[in-house]
């Protein structure tokens, strides 16, 4: 069985290594706002995570190619909190109060649940 492959999208270096400790139990895919596109074109992904780094036109570009992936990956969106823009995906605000586990936890629920769709 393939490990899960996870895009993680961002312009903050440290933040992407981050998300990749957080979710090191699968095969994770680091990409700067500028090559997700080439980088979703290239591969399939199963889970693709644009952080809140990400300018909004971007953020929708990148949301609306991942859809169209085939297989279409599920895609999670980080926001700063006063950034109430609708990317029409799950989307997750950056809270101080929530625990960073948030995150490995959402991943593997949405993977055991596609897991179980196949």
């Amino acid at each position: 069985m393939n490990k899960a492959r996870i895009l993680l999208v961002g312009d903050d270096p440290t933040l992407l290594q981050t998300r990749a400790l957080i979710l090191k139990d699968w095969e994770t895919v680091a990409a700067n706002s500028k090559d997700a596109l080439s980088t979703i074109h290239s591969w399939p992904f199963d889970i693709i995570v644009v952080g809140q780094t990400v300018p909004v036109g971007l953020a929708t570009e990148i949301i609306a190619a991942a859809k169209a992936a085939d297989p279409a990956a599920h895609v999670i969106a980080i926001r700063f909190p006063e950034d109430n823009s609708d990317l029409g995906v799950e989307t997750h605000t950056t809270d101080l109060g929530t625990h960073p586990s948030w995150l490995r936890e959402r991943v593997a629920f949405l993977l055991a649940k596609r897991s179980s769709a196949d």
